[in-house]
């Protein structure tokens, strides 16, 4: 498919996307209580009002968000109907020969259309705060507001910023403001579209292996490849041609 083919006014989304004297003094008092000159006091009050080690690591923990349930992320639509909607969008935005991988990756990214947000994120949340890292996080609190949302499970601070403004221009922002909104299925569909054809179309075209394709979804080590590669199979099989089993 052509480059203008995907550009951003092709995907129309389906809703409105706009919704210390003073302190001197009473060391001195408190020296003549304790026996003690002032200044050797107030050194001693220094020293006990530095936190130690335990209590530093207690004030940087960054205390994650409520939970959010598959069920509250898919924002009223059953499994059923999230299916049904990837299916007509991959078949609207995509060429026939990617419209099964992309149904099947996004089948175990949201364990089978179940859940918009990425569950128990805890088991990842210090690689997403990693200095460093290409999510684009800085820190822990990036790390825990920026967790995996949407079809595709976008994750990281850079990736909804970047990918939201290929959609429309000063959606990254809103999206950096408000990451729930990345659950909205029109949202989600349009993040998804932009992704796959940034970082997965092109490993097709170049034919990439269901490996590489999961790569470029998940990591370098994607996780749940048998997973993958099932549903991808199911997706083909349902509609013998978008794609060939993988």
């Amino acid at each position: 498919m052509r480059y203008s083919e995907y550009t951003t006014t092709n995907i129309q989304l389906d809703e409105d996307m706009d919704r210390r004297g003073f302190l001197r003094g009473m060391l001195g008092a408190g020296a003549i209580a304790a026996g003690l000159r002032p200044d050797d006091a107030e050194a001693a009050q220094k020293k006990k009002a530095v936190p130690g080690k335990t209590a530093q690591r207690i004030q940087s923990v960054v205390q994650p968000p409520k939970k959010i349930t598959p069920e509250e992320s898919r924002g009223g639509h059953s499994p059923q109907e999230l299916r049904a909607y990837v299916e007509a969008m991959a078949q609207k935005y995509l060429p026939r020969e990617q419209q099964a991988q992309f149904i099947g990756q996004i089948a175990h990214e949201t364990a089978n259309f179940t859940s918009m947000i990425e569950q128990n994120p805890e088991k990842n949340i210090k690689h997403y705060a990693k200095p460093g890292n290409p999510l684009g996080n800085k820190g822990l609190e990036d790390a825990w507001k920026y967790i995996g949302r949407g079809f595709l499970q976008i994750t990281g601070k850079y990736n909804y910023k970047h990918f939201g403004d290929k959609i429309r221009q000063g959606l990254g922002d809103e999206l950096l403001a408000n990451p729930n909104m990345a659950m909205r299925k029109d949202v989600a569909i349009a993040l998804a579209v932009m992704f796959w054809r940034e970082r997965v179309a092109p490993k097709m075209a170049a034919g990439a292996s269901n490996k590489e394709i999961s790569k470029a979804i998940n990591g370098r080590k994607p996780k749940g490849l048998k997973s993958r590669e099932k549903f991808v199979n199911q997706a083909a099989a349902q509609n013998p041609s978008q794609a060939k089993k993988v």
